[in-house]
């Protein structure tokens, strides 16, 4: 007889009578393809080149190489893969499209995959509604009911303390102003750390608008420079916020990094190439900068160093820093695993005036500190102990991206807002914003510029230490 398990199906909600041995079905309600979770330990699996590679990964527990797998068989970015993979390895049932389906099975009948067999964007993209709901976007977590339950008790407790103290003036006779002494009970609050200074922008797809902004740049003059990851646009606002010009790098261009220079020059990091613009965007063909020609990794995060040097991270955790020749003149290789042992698929870049190499890994929940020499110095962070239960100081739960002041004090966005660290990664405070900083960057005058994921554009005025 032939054992079945019944669950339900993630669109519809309808109940499924799943018979042993499959991987993935059809929901027989409402027709779409669903990838489900018993095919963890009944389904026999297949190679590297299917679902099984993922599933196989999984069950050795490299979840890493899973995702990695993920991404060469469907062309998803890494956001994408982290959430199809994890949902698998929670034994959650997984809705895909049809055109993931038969990417996932190892099919390559449907001839709409590119040269490079992998999915063109444009399918990629009319895919994503229904394999993940909408586009990446991180969501904001909702309150803790303990911590209304805390605002709660607190705000008795000084209700408490005002009426004791009113109530012994009162029994003593005392007449008169009682501000002084409530003064004494509630300290004057202190003044943020980062105070909103502007915000703009509107989700679209027009002139001044955003879709998915997640690299920010910013000129000497104050224009701010804004990639939009999934459509291939760079686009320049004054310091008011105003559209100044757009560049069009195709939607083939997956815009990751961004860095402006002061006379307005920048870099872009897209689809795993550095494209060199002059200040009025158009592309420059020299330098070239490539990774060297024994490796077929390609970029994936850029920063610029203060004396102009180029800095960009690579597959296989490799750091390169490059001369404004485009010749490369430093090379830290396994700069996650030769000090965790833990691979990193998501390394994010940040310098300091002196130098100092900053990589955040969203994986290991970790900064790393590196010499002007490419030797490692130190280490920060560290997975927070108390998941969705707000900011966990000095440790983090999603981070995202970092960016280092003129100080030399290094900020790190969190899925609770943006944690701020000294040079020697003590933590020094914490800061909320309006959603999540995909890409943050500071200008001459030591202000934080952010693209935020709701999506706007945010300046900060920090205070001095």
């Amino acid at each position: 007889m032939v054992e079945t398990t019944i669950f339900k199906c993630p669109a519809c909600g309808a109940p499924l009578e799943l018979p042993s041995g499959k991987s993935i079905m059809k929901c027989t309600y409402c027709n779409n393809s669903v990838v489900v979770p018993n095919a963890l330990t009944t389904t026999e699996i297949g190679g590297s080149e299917s679902l099984g590679g993922v599933i196989k990964s999984l069950q050795r527990g490299n979840k890493v190489e899973a995702i990695q797998i993920f991404r060469e068989l469907t062309g998803a970015d890494l956001s994408q893969a982290r959430f199809v993979v994890d949902a698998i390895e929670q034994g959650k049932a997984v809705e895909i499209t049809d055109l993931l389906m038969s990417e996932l099975a190892g099919g390559r009948s449907l001839g709409e995959l590119d040269a490079e067999g992998r999915i063109p964007p444009s399918k990629l993209d009319q895919a994503q509604e229904t394999f993940l709901g909408k586009p990446y976007q991180a969501q904001q977590p909702r309150r803790h009911n303990s911590l209304a339950l805390f605002m709660a008790v607190i705000g008795l407790l000084i209700a408490g303390v005002l009426f004791a103290v009113f109530f012994n003036l009162r029994s003593q006779g005392t007449s008169g102003d009682t501000s002084s002494i409530i003064e004494q009970i509630l300290p004057s609050p202190t003044p943020s750390f980062a105070n909103p200074v502007l915000s703009f922008g509107e989700e679209g797809m027009g002139a001044g608008m955003l879709n998915d902004p997640r690299a920010i740049g910013v000129d000497r003059n104050g224009n701010i420079y804004v990639g939009d990851y999934s459509d291939g646009r760079i686009q320049i606002f004054d310091a008011q916020g105003n559209f100044l010009k757009l560049i069009n790098l195709g939607s083939y261009n997956y815009i990751a990094s961004l860095v402006v220079a002061p006379d307005g020059t920048f870099f872009a990091c897209a689809s795993g190439k550095i494209l060199h613009f002059d200040s009025y965007g158009e592309e420059l063909k020299t330098p070239i900068y490539a990774t060297p020609s024994n490796t077929s990794n390609y970029f994936e995060n850029i920063a610029l160093g203060a004396d102009g040097s180029l800095y960009a991270t690579a597959g296989q955790e490799t750091i390169f820093r490059f001369a404004q020749d485009g010749t490369i003149n430093l090379t830290i290789q396994d700069a996650f695993k030769s000090v965790t042992n833990d691979s990193e698929l998501d390394m994010h870049l940040a310098v300091d005036g002196l130098r100092n190499i900053y990589v955040l890994g969203t994986f290991n929940n970790i900064v790393l500190k590196y010499s002007p020499e490419g030797k490692y110095l130190d280490r920060f962070g560290g997975e927070t102990q108390h998941p969705a239960e707000g900011v966990d100081p000095g440790r983090f739960q999603a981070p995202d991206t970092l960016a280092v002041d003129g100080y030399g004090r290094i900020y790190v966005s969190d899925i609770w807002g943006i944690q701020v660290f000294d040079a020697n990664g003590q933590y020094l405070d914490f800061f909320k914003i309006d959603g999540v900083a995909f890409g943050m960057a500071f200008g001459l005058e030591n202000d934080l510029y952010i693209a935020s994921s709701t999506p706007k554009i945010l300046k900060y005025q920090i205070q001095k230490p």
